[in-house]
């Protein structure tokens, strides 16, 4: 009896080790990790959203998002920008955004990032089969300028809800 339980583990766990394809349906445990610096002396309050979508023939179409009440702050010293705060948004590591709804549009998907004042950054560009977001940093920087990331992406897509 103890050798039928330990076999119908172990080829459980096979089973599970073997799929062909683990973006198919969801990232894995890894989840994504945004981070905001805040280079300002503005205070953003509430409703920041992350979408995630493909990306066809200059649109952007969105599958899935999560919108997060986190304030980013601001620090300044009488007046002057002295140094950054860094917010991380909660609930984005344990979004689990179904991949499968981005490749039946397209090959290729990227992150959308809504500030609560309209301010938006398209960001994180990915390609299948197999996407590069386990674990991912997202680090969005909000300047005088406005939003920037480390990664180019062209911010002249459509956005189709």
């Amino acid at each position: 009896m103890r050798k039928l339980k330990f076999l119908t583990i172990i080829i459980i766990l096979c089973l599970m080790g073997c799929s062909p394809d683990p973006f198919n349906g969801y990232m894995s445990d890894g989840g994504i990790h945004l981070y905001i610096v805040n280079r300002t002396e503005n205070t953003y309050t509430g409703n920041q959203s992350l979408y995630i979508g493909g990306v066809k023939n200059n649109k952007f179409h969105i599958t899935d998002s999560i919108i997060s009440n986190d304030v980013i702050y601001a620090h300044t010293f009488d007046g002057n920008i002295t140094s950054y705060t860094r917010s991380d948004i909660k609930g984005v590591q344990d979004w689990r955004p179904n991949l499968s709804l981005i490749r039946k549009i397209s090959e290729k998907g990227a992150f959308l990032f809504i500030m609560s004042n309209g301010e938006h950054l398209f960001l994180n560009p990915f390609d299948f089969p197999t996407p590069k977001l386990e674990g991912k940093g997202l680090g969005i920087h909000i300047g005088n300028d406005g939003l920037t990331y480390d990664n180019n992406i062209s911010q002249n897509l459509e956005i189709i809800r």
